[in-house]
């Protein structure tokens, strides 16, 4: 059967605490990045007048970034701990998988085997070598509906993958001669009396998306690396239709060299993506602005 996923702490391994005395830190001693993450020591740690490397762990389940070379704050003054800095990447832990998430990652694996459902051509779909990504609406009414989806047919709209392989999937999922196929792009196929027929379906629009980036800086005369911030921002990946939310955007490291004022997604702070568009975000369509 299909099992829940565990969830995992990240781990952030060798810390460096400098101290100018010996300390004994206990467990559970806490400290916190600049995005406001807590870190937690396990195991009571007794710690020389020196430079000390030290494991913590994240407070909760779930991939927590952290740059290298990052400084951290202890939420408990102790006296003898002068300095404490991050001297490598952690490693991503991962959320619990929750009841719901573990049901409809079920329903979909079982999906592939379905035929009369558009669950089970989505699954289908996203199967397919080189399918990035797949939605498929269904009208089962008697008019067009708000979609533009007419009445009784279904509209893949398909992201990667072959269009001989796209349109094999859908003729041979789809509920028979009374569903028709809707799009844009079509293909002839043979079906399975040999007859040939035209499989609609649609590409998603790539929509371009502009960003502008605020900060402000923490400490006067240092550098700050914009192309690791772009970077980040550049490689965020969005589902077909989904809406940008500037809040999705908080996904770059922060070494603790600024704090972020703002983000704005094309002027405002979230940009609505249409039902057959694919959000993208160029490099050179992010600015980032420092104060």
């Amino acid at each position: 059967g299909i099992k829940s996923e565990a969830g995992k702490y990240t781990f952030l391994p060798e810390v460096k605490i400098t101290t100018d005395r010996n300390v004994s830190l206990q467990a559970g001693y806490v400290v916190k990045d600049t995005n406001g993450n807590n870190w937690i020591l396990d195991n009571a740690t007794n710690l020389g007048n020196g430079v000390n490397l030290v494991d913590l762990r994240s407070e909760f389940f779930g991939a927590v970034s952290l740059s290298i070379g990052s400084f951290l704050e202890p939420n408990e003054i102790i006296l003898g701990v002068k300095f404490i800095e991050t001297t490598k990447a952690p490693i991503e832990g991962r959320l619990g998988e929750s009841t719901a998430s573990l049901m409809q990652r079920r329903e979909r694996k079982l999906a592939i085997n379905n035929t009369h459902d558009r669950e089970g051509i989505e699954a289908s779909l996203i199967n397919i070598d080189g399918v990035i990504d797949a939605l498929v609406l269904e009208n089962n009414t008697n008019t067009t509906d708000t979609n533009g989806v007419p009445t009784h047919s279904i509209n893949a709209i398909v992201l990667g993958g072959s269009d001989e392989e796209v349109a094999t999937i859908i003729l041979k999922k789809i509920k028979g001669g009374g569903c028709g196929t809707f799009g844009s792009e079509s293909f002839t196929i043979l079906d399975y009396r040999g007859q040939d027929r035209i499989v609609n379906f649609d590409r998603p629009t790539t929509k371009d998306i502009v960003v502008v980036v605020t900060l402000v800086r923490a400490h006067a005369q240092v550098d700050i690396d914009i192309d690791k911030i772009k970077d980040a921002i550049t490689a965020k990946q969005f589902r077909i239709g989904q809406d940008v939310v500037a809040g999705m955007l908080y996904c770059f490291p922060n070494d603790g060299t600024f704090y972020v004022k703002s983000i704005k997604v094309d002027g405002a702070d979230v940009s609505p993506i249409a039902i057959r568009e694919i959000a993208n975000i160029p490099r050179e369509n992010i600015t980032v602005n420092i104060e």
